[in-house]
């Protein structure tokens, strides 16, 4: 049995450290050291994300960011080709078409029938008078496409801006401007469409 006045060991190490000042400071100035390792591991590791150190390249750009827009695919590319070819084609078959008086009736003269909507209810539609708009608009009747159908003016409008836009993605394969070019195209598909039933309530 040992003896009753002997000394008290401590516990633990724990014990026995905060008991020593000296080893408490040694431990904080260990604990500081490596959160400054920590800190400059992760700005090296953000650094080589943009900069090849190896090779001495450039900053390199992520792939998914929007400096550096993805080439779409042929498919892809092949239905902006026909997009354009059709905005072409719409405008040039209103140059060829002659612009029926009574505002409507247009489009007969490509072998459609009457509209239904015309003739059962004697109120046009929102669409009558649309290709006569663009009639008179390739012929800078700004005036007559508007009695005509004041949306074909916001349509016509949108097209002609879509067309340079359209052509630099066929050329490089890459959208310009957006990442998502589908949303912002059905966007403007659905605010022309309220648009034009908007101004068909307030003309009828």
């Amino acid at each position: 049995m040992t003896s009753g006045h002997a000394e008290r060991k401590p516990a633990n190490v724990a014990d026995a450290r905060q008991n020593s000042p000296e080893e408490t400071h040694e431990t904080l100035m260990a604990w500081q050291f490596l959160q400054k390792v920590k800190s400059f591991a992760g700005m090296a590791s953000r650094r080589l994300l943009f900069v090849n150190i190896s090779h001495g390249t450039p900053p390199m750009v992520p792939a998914n960011s929007a400096c550096t827009p993805t080439r779409m695919p042929w498919l892809e590319r092949l239905g902006v080709c026909l997009l354009l070819a059709g905005i072409t084609a719409v405008f040039l078959l209103a140059s060829w078409l002659t612009p029926d008086p009574s505002g409507v009736g247009t489009h007969r003269q490509l072998g459609f029938p009457e509209c239904v909507f015309l003739t059962v209810t004697g109120r046009p539609c929102p669409q009558c008078g649309m290709t006569t708009a663009f009639a008179w608009i390739v012929r800078g009747e700004i005036r007559q496409a508007w009695r005509a159908n004041p949306s074909a003016l916001f349509l016509a409008t949108g097209l002609v801006l879509m067309w340079p836009w359209l052509l630099r993605a066929a050329l490089s394969g890459r959208w310009p401007l957006t990442r998502d070019p589908g949303m912002w195209l059905l966007r403007g598909f659905i605010g022309w469409v309220i648009l034009a039933v908007t101004i068909w309530i307030w003309r009828w």
